[in-house]
């Protein structure tokens, strides 16, 4: 029981103390603490039983739904309680962003300078991006003529994220790395679109070199439209860039890098060398830029070929929600019949090896795993799944 609540507790805890050790200078910025209780609880959590309460999805859980938001042409209407529920989980992961891109002991330190600073007195939220820029400096994580401010400023004033397109040059060795406001629902008409821009971290993996545990970024994009990066691989290599989620921003590739990063993960070698939050984003990322028309459906569905043989929860997590929207909108159209035979070849050898129901020890994912795999798979006329349904109504 108590394992089920280490993010509970130290989150309130975490809360209380920072209220009790420095304070917002106004009202507005008490999304700031409430961002920073909660990103250090998900990191004490993962750090004591490795979040087993989150079953591995933090922060996919707040990422996705932010993505989702933002990208609607009026996020959160007139709701303001969830309009300031976006703001503080936006906020907490840009605090992961920096963590990430500044490294976790500049980070902490960066921290711990503004906490002693400011013991018992009033703060604002630029004080604790100038501790946090005068660490970085002193480590060389950032130029001497850069600070986080308008970094984190550039994320969390607006009610969008970006996203970033990479075409690659493959004579030249080149991308061209573009960035966007994300806007899912067409028509695309929102006001000054194309005056929206953001700082950008940008990490990057490269097939012939798959190291995951560098977050440093090559470059950044500093609200700018374009960049360049020079010196990538050959033709035959991909590349990924914003793994693992590092920064909150969907990326787009030219269809010939979508095609390797699929022909990659159809091997057994190419699964185990992307990791799992990876693996979920080149999904997710696929399918919502062909749902919001900025990248062809053939390349999507081609990211999800692999899904035969993948069978880590987390990776599946963004297919149902795919296969759910595609599904409501081509229902009774002539290519309906086409899909049901496409999500039955996808499904079946996952629920073939969950096989029948567990015990109630079982994991909670594996449940919700088979419920979904189910569940789809008798809406595509699965008969096995059909007649066990009908079994039980009986």
């Amino acid at each position: 029981m108590l394992q089920n609540s280490y993010y509970l507790i130290a989150q309130e805890l975490v809360y209380q103390w920072l209220g009790a050790w420095v304070t917002p200078l106004s009202y507005n910025e008490t999304h700031i603490n409430k961002a920073f209780s909660g990103f250090i609880a998900a990191k004490t959590a993962i750090e004591l039983d490795g979040g087993a309460e989150f079953e591995g999805k933090w922060p996919m859980t707040i990422l996705y739904s932010l993505y989702y938001e933002f990208s609607k042409r009026y996020p959160h209407s007139v709701i303001t309680g969830m309009k300031q529920e976006s703001i503080c989980s936006k906020t907490e992961l840009v605090l992961r962003m920096l963590n990430y891109t500044l490294g976790a002991d500049t980070f902490r330190k960066g921290l711990q300078k503004f906490f002693i600073d400011h013991q018992y007195k009033t703060f604002s939220a630029g004080d604790i991006w100038e501790s946090l820029t005068k660490q970085a400096q002193l480590d060389n994580k950032l130029c001497h003529n850069t600070s986080i401010e308008p970094i984190v400023n550039s994320w969390i004033h607006k009610d969008r994220i970006p996203t970033v397109k990479v075409t690659r040059n493959y004579d030249k060795k080149t991308a061209k790395l573009s960035q966007k406001v994300y806007l899912r629902e067409r028509p695309h008409d929102v006001i000054e679109k194309d005056k929206l821009l953001w700082y950008i971290p940008i990490v990057m993996v490269t097939q012939d070199k798959l190291d995951f545990s560098d977050a440093s970024p090559t470059t950044w994009i500093k609200q700018v439209r374009d960049v360049e990066l020079i010196s990538l691989p050959t033709a035959d290599k991909f590349i990924i860039v914003n793994p693992e989620e590092i920064g909150p921003f969907p990326v787009n590739y030219d269809e010939r890098n979508w095609n390797l990063l699929a022909e990659f993960l159809l091997t057994s070698k190419g699964r185990e060398s992307i990791p799992v939050f990876t693996r979920a984003k080149l999904l997710h990322d696929a399918w919502n830029l062909a749902y919001a028309g900025k990248l062809n459906f053939g390349s999507a569905f081609n990211m999800t070929l692999f899904m035969k043989s993948e069978r880590d929860h987390l990776v599946w997590n963004p297919v149902f929600t795919m296969i759910d929207h595609i599904g409501r909108h081509i229902d009774m159209s002539s290519v309906h019949k086409k899909f049901e035979t496409y999500v039955r070849t996808l499904l079946t050898p996952l629920y073939e090896e969950l096989g029948p129901d567990g015990d109630t020890s079982e994991e909670n994912w594996k449940r919700n795993l088979r419920s979904l795999s189910k569940t789809f798979l008798s809406r595509a006329g699965y008969k096995p799944c059909i007649e066990e349904a009908q079994g039980q109504y009986k």
